[in-house]
């Protein structure tokens, strides 16, 4: 039996009845609800703002562990999504990362439903809590990044995507806001790369994703997403490694290669190709980034791990 949200009794005060249906909008309500509640043995402590997404992120305390340590609970609502899609993808994030176990990527602790004030039963995730800047915030006034200082996160980020395509996985939502630089150091006292949101995963090739997710719906940040799949086909290891691509561009240039307010402009761009890359890029690395995103090669990477032993090369 899914457990009920405890909600602190100030919230409820404050609160027509109406307004406690889980699907109102937040926005409208200027108290949040599930803050300071109880969720099974997580207390939520803290609400994580995000510039988007379909969930609500919430520190939490861990009433249950020994040393109350503090996670991330993930509840399948957020004001700007209904519902119904934010349960669906909650769902989807939750069967990729019980199977996934590495290093490299976010650990979930534990994956269940709770009882909502509407009486709806929504999906919820407990993931561990690493302090750390996103790829974006530890690079955000150093664009473009050396090769030699960015190379050793981007070995890093092959592995995490390696062992969820081993596992039949595809990640769905490559991009800097996806990848945390933990406080966390690693054998070479750098910062350990982590890749989290599995919200947009997919599983190429097989029924489960079609049952979990209509084929026609779109999903992950438009300009980083190859044009088959912007143009409505089917998802695959390929589209993470374009993803990629793309993520590497802006960091050794300063700027995304495609520009586009939408599908059809982004699909245009790409169609038109890949502009020059600066003459002072090693030729190992202009190699890279034409493989993994220009329309007009053939010979792209077979997998994740041909990717990283080029990368390990690449001067």
């Amino acid at each position: 039996m899914a457990p009920e949200l405890i909600i602190r009794p100030s919230a409820l005060a404050r609160r027509s009845p109406a307004s406690l249906d889980i699907t109102a909008p937040y926005r409208k309500q200027p108290l949040d609800p599930f803050l300071g509640g109880k969720l099974g043995r997580y207390v939520l402590e803290e609400r994580i703002q995000q510039e988007a997404g379909t969930s609500s992120l919430y520190l939490a305390q861990d009433t249950g562990h020994s040393s109350n340590r503090r996670v991330v609970v993930k509840l399948a609502f957020n004001e700007h999504t209904d519902p119904a899609r934010a349960n669906m993808l909650l769902t989807r994030e939750g069967a990729a990362l019980e199977q996934i176990a590495h290093t490299n990527v976010i650990n979930m602790l534990h994956h269940g439903m709770f009882r909502g004030p509407d009486s709806m039963i929504y999906d919820y995730l407990v993931l561990e809590h690493l302090p750390g800047q996103t790829l974006t915030e530890a690079f955000r006034h150093r664009a473009p990044v050396d090769w030699r200082e960015i190379r050793p996160y981007f070995i890093d980020l092959c592995n995490a995507l390696e062992a969820a395509h081993k596992l039949g996985i595809a990640h769905g939502d490559i991009k800097p806001q996806n990848i945390i630089l933990s406080d966390l150091p690693t054998l070479d006292k750098r910062p350990l790369l982590v890749l989290l949101d599995f919200g947009c995963a997919r599983f190429p090739n097989t029924s489960l994703d079609d049952m979990l997710l209509p084929r026609s719906l779109v999903l992950g940040t438009f300009p980083f997403l190859l044009m088959d799949v912007l143009m409505g086909g089917p998802y695959s290891y390929s589209a993470d490694l374009h993803s990629f691509g793309v993520l590497i561009h802006l960091f050794v240039t300063g700027k995304l290669p495609f520009q586009g307010n939408g599908i059809a402009e982004l699909a245009r761009s790409q169609s038109l190709g890949l502009g020059a890359l600066p003459e002072s890029f090693s030729a190992d690395v202009r190699e890279i980034i034409i493989r993994l995103i220009s329309a007009e090669r053939q010979d792209k990477f077979h997998d994740v791990a041909e990717l990283r032993d080029a990368i390990v090369r690449a001067a």
